[in-house]
């Protein structure tokens, strides 16, 4: 049970990466860049469309800029969560 629900985590981790594209609402100086997750560092980083430019969070700018891709983030989660409720896998 223990690997099925760590395989779900990771998964779900992959899905919020992939949704968090900042596509809808870009980020101003980062269009078609895409935010990432570190888990490790616990940090939002935004990668470049070719993956050559990786913009640190603290090098991102504002609180604004801060505030935004946390939004971003929390509201993938919720997209994430509403897709997993309507295919019947419960949220726990």
């Amino acid at each position: 049970m223990v690997d099925q629900n760590e395989e779900k985590s990771n998964l779900a981790k992959q899905e919020l990466n992939r949704l968090n594209k900042l596509t809808k609402l870009p980020l101003k100086g980062y269009n078609n860049f895409s935010a990432f997750f570190y888990e490790k560092e616990r940090l939002i980083h935004l990668h470049s469309p070719d993956l050559a430019t990786i913009e640190k969070m603290p090098d991102v700018g504002s609180a604004s800029n801060y505030l935004y891709l946390h939004v971003s983030y929390f509201l993938a989660i919720h997209e994430i969560a509403k897709a997993r409720q309507s295919l019947g896998f419960p949220l726990s």
